[in-house]
């Protein structure tokens, strides 16, 4: 008797995009950027997040290393395309002067590329 093929669907690839930017804007950071191994559809949704907060939950995430903190906020904003309306770092353990410059250079000038008038920054650190 042969068993009939069961057909997958990939449900989460056809959702809509407004569902999918707004579950993406729920997730902590970390776990926006990991929804790229979804499907195809989903690899680079994250990049255009308007909100980017990096606060204790990243430093739990990466083990309190402080090298890996750094790298992953490095790279998140080179790969980040599109408006950023808030960009929060906030009880992360004391970043260097040189990588909150860094970070604020790579903001001011995605501001400047970009159409947006106002983005919130906020820093907060233990």
């Amino acid at each position: 008797m042969k068993r009939g093929r069961i057909r997958k669907v990939d449900r989460i690839s056809d959702l809509p995009l407004n569902i999918m930017e707004h579950i993406l804007t729920r997730l902590l950071i970390r776990d926006a950027v990991r929804t790229s191994v979804l499907s195809k559809k989903w690899k680079y949704k994250w990049v255009s997040l308007p909100e980017l907060v990096f606060d204790y939950s990243l430093q739990d995430a990466l083990q309190n290393g402080h090298d890996k903190i750094v790298k992953f906020v490095d790279r998140l904003l080179l790969l980040h395309r599109g408006l950023i309306c808030q960009f929060e770092l906030s009880d992360l353990s004391s970043p260097s002067l040189s990588d909150i410059h860094h970070w604020i250079s790579l903001e001011v000038m995605a501001m400047a590329c970009s159409a947006s008038s106002e983005t919130t920054l906020f820093y907060n650190f233990i």
